[in-house]
């Protein structure tokens, strides 16, 4: 009996552990994914460069073309 309430209380904190740890993991990442998305709906947008108007060659390579 005293074996099994060990074995009950050692799964019972175990699972606590686990869940504690995935939901902090999950927070971690969706915080992460949550700061790319306000990043990339801040980024300015060329019509003619796309998505790739925020990087500094891009826009040098846009001068050079457009001079």
């Amino acid at each position: 009996m005293a074996t099994l309430i060990g074995c009950q209380y050692y799964y019972l904190l175990f699972l606590l552990w686990f869940l504690s740890s995935l939901t902090f993991f999950l927070d971690t990442h969706v915080m992460l994914l949550r700061m790319k998305v306000v990043l990339f709906c801040n980024r300015p947008m060329s019509p003619s460069l796309g998505i790739h108007a925020d990087f500094p060659t891009a826009h040098m390579l846009a001068l050079a073309f457009n001079s």
